[in-house]
């Protein structure tokens, strides 16, 4: 298979890239960024990746807005036919078409199918190990043990047939763990059948040991049946006793609880017709008496003692009036002031004639002591006559603050006089004995009342009479059930007694019922194991003849086991010996001799290297990376000579190199140039020291500043 064409859209940092791949070995150049890791990864996805259900690297771009997004189209030949192979995420499409015949393909696994045998196998992970190499990742002979494994197998002992000896052994051991079993799983198909052999053994030794057993269940049973029958009749006849026993104990507590009812129902009626009487005796007795409310009383205590009250007033009003008049009397003016004014005058009249007749100064003397006298008893008259005015004034303030009292005093016994007349009394302390009178004998009423309707409860007194009655015809009605189950009356504590034999002889009837249940099915079961004895030593018979059918099986697998192991092992020391030669005289030419020598372990393939044939260095950190790296590549090398003999995919390597010195790499690029002969190399590097060795350059550094609809430059 020959890569000639890779044409890129929208994947990783190409929008529209286009590289011509030419024959033998090719070199592709570029600096860091150049998009070297992008083409190797679009050629494995465009070989072996589906559009539909892996993630592909692209530019997050509006679909609608490109026509045709994430493509990846590639030219190859192969078989000497070209073939034209197209991969689109947009519309999840694959399809291969054949230039020359126009034949298409446009099934994924149709596809694959085609790219698989152009490349000489289908399984990607054996072309990663043996053909792809990524950056830094020359490891890959180890990842893919099984299938390189299976390949050498298939190749080189020339089987047409899918069934690979790996797979049929792998049935042959699953088979025989179906038939043996293993320590840790369920038991095999011979562990089964032995247990059944074991369980129908032991069941006929069981069935004849039983037939023993049939005689004794059935004397038993016999046995059984007499004792039940004897329990039955005994319970029969304890129940019947406890029955009418429990009827007329209950007769007779109904009847006393009846006749209890009955007297408490009658005394409850006497007491209410009681209460009644007594109501309706107190009722008229209130009527004939006034009623009195405590308002009434109240008031009329209150007029009363206003009364006393207004009665002393009106009696210091009278006194202080008789005071007043007292002393209006007193203070009225004496007859003496008269008769002295009169005298004084007389006197001053003689004086001044003698005077005038005499001429003497003692008269004058005289009828001056006559007029101041006068004058003297004037003034006094006249100060005896206003306080004579002011006691008349307050003489009659006093008489009319009596009239007034009196009045008040009329009033309120007038008014008090009203409610004695209108409650029929002669005086308040009549009034209160009315009034105590009245309310003691309406709180007995009231209390009567309340009474007789306790004892009422929800009924009236001609209902309380009519249960009496009613009451009346269950107790004879009691009293005849109870004489008819008189003979049988019984206390509690012997009724259950009673009812303790009685649970007793029902706990024996039972087990007696459930064990001649038991015997009658075991009788079944015995009688019917004479019948299944036949059956059980033919089971017996069945299982031996397919026990010895396995064992026959087992052993001839075994045997045919032994020897495809036997044949696979040969088989593949001889293409594991093949490829350990290849990659040996591989190693040689990239290290220079220095290392002559790689052994693979036949189950893993872990490689070990020797310089002089006896020490033998297996690829651990003890080895240098570049020798690590020498030791891979000549592995991948040679596997890909060993299984491609005639499809010759193409090799492809990123960067291979990046461990080697100066000497081992010109060694390993002889080595490459020497594959180109034969296979297409596809050999990714930024080192430019052999551009001019390789058969095809392509450099992409032309197009790292302009990458887009641009190809990179290619010189044979």
């Amino acid at each position: 298979m020959k890569l000639q064409r890779l044409h890129i859209k929208r994947y990783g940092r190409f929008d529209d890239f286009a590289i011509d791949f030419g024959e033998g070995f090719n070199q592709i150049i570029g600096d860091n960024d150049t998009g070297k890791s992008t083409l190797v990864r679009a050629i494995y996805a465009v070989l072996f990746d589906s559009p539909a259900t892996v993630r592909w690297e692209g530019h997050h771009v509006d679909l609608s807005t490109i026509e045709a997004p994430y493509l990846l189209h590639l030219e190859y030949q192969a078989n000497g036919k070209s073939y034209r192979l197209t991969k689109d995420v947009a519309t999840e499409m694959t399809m291969l078409e054949e230039v020359e015949t126009g034949g298409k393909w446009n099934t994924p696994a149709d596809v694959q199918e085609q790219i698989g045998k152009a490349l000489g196998f289908t399984e990607k992970e054996l072309y990663v190990a043996s053909s792809l190499v990524w950056q830094d990742d020359l490891a890959g002979v180890e990842l893919a043990t099984e299938l390189i494994r299976d390949k050498l197998e298939k190749m080189l002992s020339n089987s047409k047939d899918d069934l690979l000896v790996s797979r049929l052994l792998q049935r042959i051991s699953n088979r025989l763990a179906q038939i043996q079993g293993k320590d840790d799983g369920p038991a095999g198909e011979i562990q089964t059948v032995e247990k059944h052999i074991s369980e129908w053994t032991n069941d006929l030794n069981s069935t004849k040991s039983k037939i023993v057993e049939l005689l004794e269940a059935r004397r038993r049973q016999e046995t059984i049946g007499a004792e039940l029958q004897a329990v039955q009749m005994a319970f029969e006849g304890k129940h019947d006793l406890f029955r009418k026993s429990k009827l007329a104990l209950e007769a007779e507590q109904s009847l006393n609880q009846e006749r209890d009812t009955y007297l408490e129902w009658g005394r409850r009626t006497k007491e209410a017709q009681e209460s009644k009487n007594q109501i309706t005796t107190k009722k008229e007795a209130l009527k004939t008496l006034a009623k009195i409310e405590r308002s009434d009383l109240r008031s009329t205590e209150t007029l009363a003692t206003q009364n006393q009250l207004l009665q002393s007033r009106l009696e210091d009003a009278a006194i202080r009036a008789e005071k007043e008049a007292e002393s209006a009397r007193s203070q009225q003016p004496k007859g003496w002031y008269r008769i002295l004014v009169g005298f004084a005058l007389l006197s001053t009249v003689v004086c001044a004639f003698l005077w005038n007749k005499l001429h003497d100064v003692v008269y004058v003397g005289g009828a001056g002591v006559g007029v101041l006298v006068a004058l003297v008893t004037v003034v006094m008259w006249m100060s005896a006559l206003a306080a004579h005015k002011r006691a008349l004034s307050r003489q009659k303030e006093a008489e009319a603050r009596w009239e007034e009292e009196k009045e008040k005093v009329y009033k309120g016994t007038e008014a008090v006089q009203s409610l004695l007349r209108r409650f029929n009394v002669k005086s308040v302390e009549e009034m209160e004995e009315k009034y105590e009178e009245y309310r003691d004998l309406d709180r007995d009423i009231k209390t009567l009342v309340a009474r007789y309707e306790t004892l009422l409860g929800n009924n009236n007194l001609k209902d309380m009479e009519v249960e009496l009655d009613e009451m009346t015809a269950r107790i004879s009605q009691q009293q005849e059930t109870f004489n008819r189950y008189r003979s049988y009356a019984t206390t509690p504590e012997k009724l259950d007694q009673l009812q303790r034999e009685l649970a007793e002889l029902d706990k024996r009837l039972h087990q007696l019922q459930d064990e001649s249940v038991t015997l009658e099915n075991k009788l079944k079961f015995l009688e019917a194991g004479s019948d299944i004895m036949a059956p059980l030593q033919e089971r017996i018979e069945e299982g031996d003849r397919q026990l010895r059918l396995l064992r026959a099986e087992a052993e001839t697998l075994s045997i045919v086991a032994r020897y495809l192991e036997e044949s696979r092992r040969r088989v593949l020391k001889s293409s594991i010996e093949i490829l350990e030669d290849e990659a040996s005289q591989i190693l040689r030419a990239l290290t220079n001799n220095q290392w002559r020598r790689v052994k693979l372990d036949r189950h893993t393939l872990a490689a070990e290297i020797t310089a002089d044939g006896d020490n033998w260095m297996k690829s651990t950190p003890s080895l240098s990376r570049g020798t690590v790296d020498a030791l891979h590549l000549a592995l991948r090398l040679a596997l890909v000579k060993i299984i491609s003999a005639e499809t010759r995919p193409p090799i492809i390597l990123e960067d291979p190199l990046l461990h080697f010195d100066r000497q081992r790499r010109d060694s390993a690029m002889t080595v490459l140039r020497q594959f180109g002969e034969d296979y297409q190399v596809l050999f990714f590097s930024t080192d430019r020291r052999y551009s001019d060795e390789a058969d095809c350059t392509i450099d992409l550094n032309l197009t790292a500043a302009t990458i887009g609809s641009q190809s990179p430059t290619l010189s044979s």
